[in-house]
């Protein structure tokens, strides 16, 4: 006899076997594989880095309409990490869950990355677009802004770990995204 549910007004309903879909296993074992390894061995420019880097700048021109400083040199930052959220929405809101879940890496990359860059506020080693000094620093401007220079660590490795988190999440995700019933549902 194979294993049933009950529903909610009592029917009973019969379980549906799972199986996985092998191309999006695959999908998501590249993605999986990719963004681990920027995880574990992190040692600095990486494909992904490309494309964030001008949404950074790019958000630091859109933000300066709001007439802060602060909101200028957050703007980067900021468009960092909204790009890829609403990506995530927009797949996620239409349907198209398992490339929401695809998208869920990149969110997370861009929390991994971001931590990096605030771990050298006080080291200042990392090469600066444009090669402009400390003063072009947004990590930096933004911690001494703030009062908390003194905390970059602790508020990177959170970050660092925020990001780690969304990378398991999506791996959990899309996994999850990848069964279906034998009927092909």
């Amino acid at each position: 006899m194979s294993e049933v549910d009950i529903g909610y007004d009592g029917e009973i309903i019969p379980k549906e076997e799972k199986v996985f879909d092998f191309g999006k296993l695959f999908v998501l074992a590249v993605f999986s594989v990719y963004f681990l390894s920027i995880l574990s061995n992190y040692s600095g420019w990486c494909f992904i880095d490309g494309m964030n880097i001008w949404v950074h700048e790019a958000g630091h021109f859109l933000f300066a309409f709001f007439g802060s400083r602060f909101l200028t040199i957050a703007g980067g930052t900021i468009m960092q990490l909204l790009m890829p959220a609403l990506f995530v929405a927009y797949f996620y809101l239409s349907g198209q869950r398992f490339s929401a879940a695809l998208t869920t890496f990149w969110l997370g990359e861009n929390f991994f990355n971001i931590s990096i860059y605030m771990t050298d506020a006080v080291v200042l080693e990392l090469p600066l677009l444009g090669g402009g000094g400390s003063e072009s620093h947004d990590w930096l401007n933004m911690f001494s802004m703030l009062g908390i220079l003194d905390r970059t660590e602790t508020i990177a490795a959170a970050t660092r770990l925020l990001g780690v988190a969304i990378i398991l999440f999506a791996i959990g995700w899309g996994t999850m995204l990848s069964r279906k019933s034998k009927t092909g549902v």
